[in-house]
């Protein structure tokens, strides 16, 4: 019990710092006053201190010009949000437990472990906005066919209201605690209890329910603070889309609108609902297993000649190329390795998409907009237009091709994902490594992962991009791009320090350092050829995270590249989209989707299947790399082996010559 206490005391000490980060990040995002005084810290904290003291003191979060008295606006809006998130929550962690009890005991069978693995990749991976986008995109459609009739989806009146984005917003994080609940249990099946309680003919079934599950649960309750983090970062993008009138979509305007204290209110009961999943789940850890408690969870210039020359060399390959051959080796490759496979086909389109389809003849190089036109019949068209013969994706509300945006969007969105992973990763490697060297560095680690572990990384981003130095910076680009890499720097600071770690353990690193190898080859012969792999992949399904985080972003209607004009019909300054990139086509989402939901579909469509390319080929990729692996190590095995025979037989017949002399 003193032990449960103790971390609920440092859980609440890390709330009310982070709550201290809310606030200064609200006031100077808000608040053009504070926002004057942000470097001043010393006038900073005063600000924070003195709007805890009024809040305790007047028992009131104030009032907004906009909505009045904030303490009757925010608890109606929150009882409103909890009605989803609440559900949400346990709908999550039952099924998600049960369905990777089912994929953990029928993962010998092929069929359904693949139906498994299919239903993961396609509900776990996709983003939560793109399947409501396309279940909504779907009824429009079935609706204007008169197949169905007319179902009422948005808003926040009927039970259908509640239920829709409460089982959208679950799909995602359902995937994800199965998803720990299986590698949990893979992890359990070759200890010794297990092992023990076969001999003893205990059925597999009540070993794994009975023992394997009892001793996971530290694992997968462990993960249920990043669980109710993935639920509250898709609340304001799931009520948003559905006209929820709840607190999620309410913080989206209030931020806009620079209502200070109105985002104050409607974020802090967030952090505190974070506290509250966080101290259940160590309430029932204590019940079920209290030695998990103890335990801190760990997670890897050629001249014409030479041109000439190579024309020839070229044509005699292309001529003398074993083409059957080489497809037989394909197709094998495809068959043993399908995941990497259909990765590389989906990355590969993406590529030749990106480079070479701005020169394809159906796309237009410059969209031009046009609102208005006329077809064949003479009959006059106004945009949006609908998918057609003529405009296969349809074409945005200016008139422009969507198609033809999106090709020439698609560089420069996957140069903003390589950007913002490799800047990530070019300050977390170093990190980690300093901090599995040194004890200030690996505290200073430790901090910044348990301060941002309560923070909704998007809430974040929008906060700092509504600054109104960040707004009209000609840097925000650049100043955006290096904010999304900072903010998940923990999470992948921490997995490198443990690889460094396991590396610094080691016979053979030992050995190295203490006979004075200098640190470039320690570099390049110890670490590089142990972490590579685990840099590859985490590199790779960090890029579908951060894709889902700009799409996201996208349809908030946060840009990164954005130019503020002044709208004289409102009088107020607007930020107008810079760049074609597939998020940013997704910022008039709530008109789009009642009247063009196109707009909205294929851009997420793309986005999904960007997501789904990404994850196939880093799974996949690592798949390939263990086969290579385990074939080598096998390799060895038996080349040991053999050496071990020939030596035993000439010993043999060595000791067989002695005794017949």
């Amino acid at each position: 019990m003193i032990l449960l206490l103790n971390k609920m005391l440092r859980s609440l000490l890390l709330v009310i710092l982070a709550s201290f980060v809310i606030v200064y990040l609200v006031f100077i995002s808000t608040d053009d006053i504070h926002f004057v005084n942000r470097k001043d810290w010393g006038v900073m904290f005063q600000a924070v201190i003195d709007y805890y003291r009024e809040l305790f003191t007047t028992k009131s979060l104030g009032v907004s010009q906009r909505l009045g008295p904030i303490d009757k606006v925010v608890p109606e809006m929150f009882a409103k949000s909890l009605k989803i998130i609440i559900p949400a929550y346990f709908i999550s962690v039952i099924l998600g437990i049960i369905l990777g009890l089912v994929h953990f005991l029928v993962r010998e069978r092929k069929i359904q472990s693949k139906i498994h693995k299919a239903g993961h990749l396609l509900f776990g991976a996709i983003p939560d906005f793109f399947l409501l986008i396309a279940v909504q995109y779907g009824l429009i459609l079935l609706l204007n066919a008169q197949i169905i009739q007319e179902l009422d989806l948005f808003g926040d009146e009927t039970l259908m209201n509640v239920l829709f984005p409460t089982i959208i917003i679950s799909i995602s994080p359902i995937f994800f605690i199965s998803n720990i609940t299986y590698h949990s249990l893979l992890i359990e099946k070759d200890k010794d209890y297990v092992r023990t309680a076969l001999s003893k003919g205990t059925g597999h079934l009540a070993i794994t329910l009975k023992h394997m599950l009892w001793n996971a649960w530290p694992t997968i309750l462990s993960y249920t603070q990043t669980l109710m983090l993935i639920i509250i970062s898709s609340l304001p993008i799931i009520e948003r889309l559905c006209f929820y009138k709840g607190a999620g979509s309410e913080l989206i305007i209030s931020i806009k609108a620079d209502d200070t204290y109105v985002v104050l209110g409607l974020l802090l009961p967030f952090l505190l609902l974070v506290l509250i999943s966080i101290w259940i789940t160590d309430f029932v850890k204590l019940i079920i297993v209290p030695s998990s408690l103890d335990k801190e969870l760990t997670e890897d210039t050629i001249s014409k000649n030479k041109q000439l020359r190579t024309i020839k060399l070229i044509y005699h390959f292309l001529l003398t190329f074993p083409y059957r051959k080489a497809a037989k080796k394909v197709i094998r490759f495809t068959k043993e390795n399908p995941s990497f496979s259909i990765g590389v086909i989906i990355l590969s389109g993406f590529a030749f998409m990106a480079f070479f389809g701005p020169l394809l003849p159906f796309i237009e190089g410059k969209p031009e907009a046009d609102r208005l036109s006329y077809d064949e019949n003479g009959r006059l068209l106004k945009a949006p237009l609908p998918p057609g013969e003529n405009f296969w994706f349809g074409t945005d509300r200016e008139g422009r091709d969507l198609l033809s945006i999106m090709t020439l969007g698609a560089r420069e969105t996957f140069t903003e994902l390589v950007i913002i992973v490799t800047l990530r990763f070019m300050i977390s490697i170093p990190f980690g490594y300093f901090a599995s060297v040194h004890k200030g560095a690996r505290g200073l680690l430790g901090f910044t992962n348990s301060v941002l572990s309560f923070l909704p990384t998007i809430i974040l981003i929008i906060l700092i991009g509504n600054m109104d130095s960040v707004k009209e910076s000609y840097s925000r680009y650049a100043f955006l791009l290096m904010v999304i890499s900072l903010l998940d720097i923990g999470r992948i600071g921490e997995i490198m320090r443990q690889e460094f770690n396991r590396i610094n353990k080691t016979d053979y690193f030992i050995a190295a350092v203490s006979v004075g190898t200098s640190w470039f080859h320690i570099i390049t012969r110890y670490y590089i050829p142990n972490i590579y792999q685990k840099i590859i992949f985490i590199f790779i399904s960090d890029m579908a995270r951060i894709m889902a985080i700009l799409g996201g972003l996208g349809i908030v209607g946060v840009f990164l590249a954005q130019d503020m004009i002044f709208n004289q019909n409102t009088g107020q300054y607007e930020a107008i989209n810079l760049t074609f990139t597939w998020p940013s086509l997704l910022a008039n989402s709530l008109t789009d989707m009642r009247t063009a939901p196109w707009i909205l579909f294929f851009p997420t469509l793309f986005i999904a299947i960007t997501i789904i390319g990404l994850n196939l080929f880093g799974a996949g990729l690592k798949d390939f790399i263990d086969k290579q692996k385990n074939n080598k190590e096998k390799k060895e095995d038996q080349k040991a082996e053999l050496k071990a025979a020939a030596a035993k037989n000439w010993v043999t017949n060595d000791s067989k010559e002695k005794v017949s002399v």
